[in-house]
C-alpha cells in the first residue's frame, strides 16, 4: 500500500516527476503509473494502487481535464473520500469539480518551502494520520454499545444520546420531563425496555407535532440469505468485496431516497445546515451525521424506530428478489437509461434526477443504483467481519459505508457489490441517503 497516489495526463509528466519527489521527501511512498512492474495488467494494477492509497492527488491541467483517465480515477478517489487536486496552469477542473478546494500550484517551482506545497503537505499528513488512527481503532469498535441492532437501543436512541445539536425547545422538554417523572416510575404510559426514550416521544408528540409529517414510503423485505461481495470473475471486483454468505432478519426500508421535501422538514424545524432545492430530487450535501439526526427527529415525531439500513441490508435489498448474483439489480450488463451515473445511458449524469425516474426492482426499490450515494449505519472495514450486519457507535469517528454509487460515477462503482466510503461529517453534492426500520 503506498501513501499517496497520482493521477496525471502524460503530458504532465515532467511536473509529476517533481511532485512525486518532493512528496518523497517528506517520508511518504508515493504510486504513479511509472511504477506498473514489467509484465502486470496496467488497468488492473492502476485500479488497485488507487483503492489502496490512503489518499489520491488529481493534477489538473489543459490536458488532464480532457483525460478520461484522470477523470476516472477523480471520481473514485471522490467517492472514497480522499481526494486532493491541484492545479498546474489555472485551467479549470471539469464541472463537477470545481465546487472543492483546489491548490494552486500554478506557479510551484519545485520549492518545498513555497505556502502551496507546505498547506498540500499539512493537508495530507493531517488526513493520512487520522486514517491511520482509524485503521487502528477499528478493532475496538463491536462492542455491546455499537451493536444497535443486536442490543436494546435504536440508532435513534443512539442519536438521542449522543447528539446535541438541535436545542431548540429544549428547556419545556426538560420540565416536561420532570413533570412526567412519577409516570416514568409507575411504567404506566411507557414502553418498558425503553422508558428514557419513550418518554421523549411521548414529549414531543404532545408538545411539537403541531404540523402532519411526511414519512417515506416503506417496503418490506423479506428475510433471507444471499451471497454479500462480488465473485472473481467479476472484471471490477476490488479487493473489499469478499464474497460471503450473510443473513439478514426482516426490516423496512424506503422505496426511494429521502427527498428534498421530507428533509426539509427537519431543516423548517431545526438548526440545521442545507443547500439543495426542488422538492423531488433526492437530498444532498447531507452527512452521516446529518442523516442519522433526521432519522432521530423524524422517530421522535412519530414514536417509530427511523434509522439508516445497515450495510449488509442495504446490499441485500438493492439486488433485489429474483436476481441475487448479478452486477445490478436487473442483471450483469449496464445497460441503457436503467439508472443515472456516467455510462448508464442517461442523459442527465450531470445531475441528480428526480426520485423514482427509473424503474424499480424486484423490492419495489428506486435508485439504489447511481443518484446520489446512500449512507449506511455501518463502519467501512477493509475485511468483511461482522460489521456490515450492525450499525456503529454515532460517536465513533470512524469511516462509514455509503452505498450505490451517484450521478457522476462511472459503471464499475455502482455495482450491487460496490462499496464507498466517507468520514460522518462530510458533506458533498453526491451524498444521501433513504431509512429503514425494524
Amino acid at each position: 500500500m503506498s501513501d499517496i497516489f497520482i493521477s496525471y495526463a502524460s503530458e504532465d509528466i515532467a511536473e509529476t516527476n517533481k511532485l512525486a519527489h518532493a512528496l518523497e521527501t517528506q517520508g511518504w511512498s508515493v504510486w504513479w503509473d511509472r511504477s506498473i512492474p514489467i509484465g502486470k495488467g496496467y488497468e488492473k494494477t492502476i485500479e488497485a494502487a488507487l483503492n489502496e492509497a490512503k489518499c489520491v492527488i488529481v493534477i489538473w491541467s489543459k490536458i488532464s481535464v480532457k483525460s478520461e483517465w484522470v477523470r476516472a480515477e477523480a471520481a473514485e478517489a471522490r467517492n472514497q473520500g480522499k481526494l486532493f487536486p491541484l492545479n498546474i496552469d489555472g485551467s479549470k477542473p471539469p464541472l463537477v469539480y470545481r465546487a472543492l478546494q483546489t491548490a494552486d500550484f500554478s506557479y510551484w517551482s519545485n520549492d518545498e518551502t513555497s505556502i502551496a506545497f507546505q498547506q498540500l503537505v499539512s493537508n495530507i499528513r493531517s488526513y493520512i494520520e487520522e486514517s491511520d488512527s482509524v485503521e487502528k481503532d477499528d478493532t475496538n469498535d463491536f462492542s455491546g454499545k455499537a451493536r444497535i441492532k443486536s442490543g436494546t437501543v435504536s440508532s435513534s436512541e443512539q442519536a438521542f444520546l449522543t447528539m446535541n445539536k438541535h436545542k431548540s425547545k429544549k428547556w419545556l422538554a426538560s420540565i416536561s420531563a420532570i413533570l412526567l417523572l412519577p409516570l416514568l416510575i409507575g411504567g404506566v404510559l411507557l414502553e418498558p425496555k425503553k422508558p428514557i426514550f419513550a418518554l421523549k416521544r411521548i414529549i414531543d408528540n404532545m408538545f411539537f407535532s403541531s404540523e402532519p409529517v411526511i414519512e417515506p414510503e416503506m417496503v418490506t423485505i423479506p428475510k433471507g440469505c444471499f451471497q454479500m461481495g462480488s465473485p472473481e470473475s467479476d472484471l471490477d471486483r476490488v479487493s473489499d468485496e469478499t464474497l460471503h454468505k450473510v443473513c439478514v432478519d426482516s426490516f423496512k426500508i424506503g422505496i426511494y431516497e429521502v427527498s428534498n421535501k421530507e428533509y426539509d422538514q427537519l431543516c423548517k424545524s431545526e438548526d440545521c445546515r442545507h443547500d439543495s432545492d426542488l422538492a423531488n430530487l433526492p437530498a444532498n450535501y447531507v452527512s452521516w451525521e446529518d442523516a442519522t439526526a433526521y432519522a432521530e427527529w423524524l422517530a421522535g415525531k412519530t414514536g417509530k424506530d427511523y434509522r439508516l439500513p445497515t450495510e449488509a441490508e442495504w446490499e441485500y435489498a438493492a439486488r433485489g428478489n429474483k436476481r441475487p448474483q448479478t452486477r445490478y439489480p436487473w442483471g450483469d450488463e449496464i445497460g441503457n437509461n436503467k439508472a443515472n451515473c456516467n455510462g448508464c445511458g442517461s442523459q442527465q449524469y450531470h445531475n441528480a434526477t428526480p426520485i423514482g425516474s427509473f424503474a424499480a426492482n424486484d423490492f419495489g426499490l428506486y435508485d439504489t443504483v447511481g443518484n446520489v450515494r446512500e449512507w449506511t449505519c455501518s463502519l467501512y472495514k477493509k475485511t468483511y467481519d461482522g460489521f456490515e450486519s450492525n450499525c456503529a457507535d454515532i460517536q465513533a469517528s470512524k469511516r462509514r459505508i455509503n452505498r450505490g454509487g451517484d450521478y457522476h460515477s462511472p459503471t464499475e462503482s455502482v455495482r450491487s457489490a460496490g462499496r464507498l466510503w466517507n468520514q460522518p461529517g462530510q458533506r458533498n453534492g453526491t451524498l444521501g441517503f433513504r431509512l429503514a426500520q425494524d
